[in-house]
């Protein structure tokens, strides 16, 4: 239904659907996992993992994953929540930490209630900042994931990288256009150069509001890592096909996809996450 502050607006279509018509034996048509927001569970460099509300669904399964494989790489898990009523998996994490000495717990409620214990429920009143992340967290060369409401993203995106943290070194799961957690300006614009012998003369992407020429690379995923590298900042978040905020109006040319989008676009856009040129194209980016 729709929230109880906001009777006018309309239900949502597909919870609605799967809370009242999904069940044991319905047959639904799915598609495998696909994106960028994950954790080699096997690798052993220590790991940050950062979330608010609902967004430590992602980081718990990570910290499962961790600690299933018998790894002893250093991990901080730091949630947020408002409060135990609105903390979930909290008894879960809490077991984690005290069953793993790697693993390090930390929890912030911005509002806890009357019953809610310190040491039991969540360790400090307040919110969780850079500040906190500095104290708990012992140098920045560290690899940081993050999963939150956008406040929470912004603030520690923007902090990270004031710490000194490389942004290569930040991944996170963000529904919005990635924009809107940075401004541009405090971030190298170009991610990465490409050797100049290695680029196609005769593939040019002419990203034609920017005014910017380039020669495509082969080194070089899709025409958004072309972008990036050549200083531009077109919104995108999912980089793999999903979420069409890196939709695009194609004005010339044709490209193929490197990774089949989960919905096409329509004629004349190109997601530009995950497409490459086929030809030479004009894009209005």
């Amino acid at each position: 239904p729709a929230p109880p502050d906001r009777p006018d607006l309309y239900p949502g279509v597909s919870s609605t659907y799967f809370h009242d018509e999904v069940g044991p034996g319905s047959k639904l048509l799915s598609k495998s996992p696909r994106g960028q927001f994950f954790l080699d569970p096997n690798r052993v460099n220590p790991v940050v993992l950062l979330s608010a509300g609902v967004g430590l669904t992602p980081l718990v399964s990570m910290l499962n994953a961790i600690v299933e494989v018998g790894s002893d790489r250093p991990v901080w898990f730091i949630h947020g929540s408002r409060n135990s009523s609105e903390h979930a998996l909290g008894a879960q994490v809490r077991s984690v930490g005290q069953e793993n000495s790697n693993v390090q717990i930390h929890i912030r409620y911005s509002r806890p209630l009357s019953g809610d214990q310190t040491g039991r429920d969540y360790d400090e009143k307040g919110y969780v900042d850079i500040e906190l992340v500095k104290r708990l967290v012992p140098r920045p060369d560290l690899d940081f994931y993050l999963c939150g409401p956008t406040p929470f993203m912004k603030s520690l995106f923007t902090g990270l990288l004031e710490w000194g943290v490389s942004e290569s070194h930040i991944h996170y799961e963000f529904f919005g256009p990635a924009s809107a957690l940075q401004e541009r300006a405090k971030v190298a614009p170009a991610k990465r150069k490409a050797e100049i012998s290695q680029c196609c003369q005769d593939l040019e992407v002419n990203f034609i509001k920017s005014g910017v020429k380039a020669n495509w690379n082969p080194s070089f995923e899709s025409i958004l890592d072309l972008a990036e590298a050549n200083g531009l900042s077109p919104d995108y978040s999912c980089r793999s096909g999903i979420c069409h905020t890196c939709l695009c109006k194609l004005e010339e040319g044709e490209v193929e996809y490197v990774l089949e989008p989960l919905e096409p676009p329509e004629a004349g856009s190109v997601l530009i996450c995950c497409s490459k040129p086929k030809t030479p194209l004009v894009i209005a980016v």
